[in-house]
């Protein structure tokens, strides 16, 4: 089953993720992370994926919250696998919508 990996918690509605797998947040508030303006926070991103067993081609990673945070998040992911499943939240649509981020055509990605 897929998950569904959000950064933090946030108040935007996330029921409608649940469509896609089990959520999970990655820093819930018990969870120290470092500032986005830290550089260890891209490395804290990574570390905390790879704790949590998260798979790039089966879990989705949610793009929602501060945009610096986002670009961050994201870039760094791509970094480690090149291409990720994402969930995009429309806010004509009110809901979630799933796109592969990355190199479309990746000789090293498994996905």
């Amino acid at each position: 089953m897929s998950r569904v990996f959000i950064l933090e918690h946030t108040q935007l509605d996330v029921v409608k993720a649940r469509e896609y797998g089990e959520v999970v947040y990655m820093f819930p508030p018990n969870v120290r992370r470092s500032s986005i303006w830290d550089e260890r926070f891209c490395d804290e991103v990574i570390e905390r994926l790879v704790e949590m067993e998260y798979d790039p081609c089966v879990d989705y990673f949610v793009v929602v919250g501060h945009m610096v945070q986002m670009v961050l998040a994201a870039t760094t992911i791509c970094g480690r696998w090149e291409r990720f499943k994402a969930l995009l939240f429309s806010s004509t649509e009110r809901n979630y919508i799933p796109r592969i981020i990355g190199a479309k055509h990746s000789e090293t990605s498994s996905c």
